[in-house]
């Protein structure tokens, strides 16, 4: 992965967001196509007779992938937060954030292509859970010093948008 280049905190977070939007972005707008198109009856699903056994398994997958992302996310937290600097810190936590938005990304896109071939409200449920795992990770001041336990002089550079060596 290229490396990321930020001065400040400012500059850091805001990267971090447009990747984050980004990459909740795009499935939301397809879910809505896709919900607005079967609830207008313009479409009919390509399998409809999906067995519900089938439709329940993918969605438990779905859950269980996107639960996995977090778990993984939460074991490679505290190599983060070990780094010396805090640029170092900052960049591997920007890489670590992109795998778990990645992660829900994909899983997101494979839910709402089984939720186009059935048409299940199963799969609108799942994927809905999967935006709610999504917001609840809306990057943030907070949430990245909260995150990686800034020290207080590292708390100070980012609050005051100094430049970050």
């Amino acid at each position: 992965m290229k490396e990321i280049n930020f001065k400040n905190s400012v500059e850091y977070l805001n990267k971090l967001r447009s990747t984050f939007y980004i990459m909740v972005g795009i499935p939301l707008v397809l879910f809505l196509l896709i919900y607005l198109v079967f609830r207008e009856n313009m479409y009919t699903a390509i399998y409809p007779e999906m067995p519900t056994a089938i439709i329940k398994i993918l969605a438990a997958l779905f859950v269980i992938a996107a639960i996995l992302s977090f778990i993984y996310y939460f074991r490679e937290l505290p190599q983060v937060r070990n780094r010396k600097t805090l640029k170092e810190k900052l960049a591997q936590y920007y890489r670590l954030c992109n795998y778990k938005f990645g992660m829900l990304l994909i899983i997101s896109m494979l839910n709402l292509i089984c939720y186009f071939l059935s048409g299940h409200v199963l799969l609108a449920g799942v994927y809905i859970l999967l935006l709610i795992m999504f917001a609840l990770n809306n990057p943030s001041y907070y949430n990245v010093v909260g995150n990686l336990k800034l020290r207080k002089e590292e708390r100070e550079i980012m609050k005051n948008n100094s430049i970050i060596a």
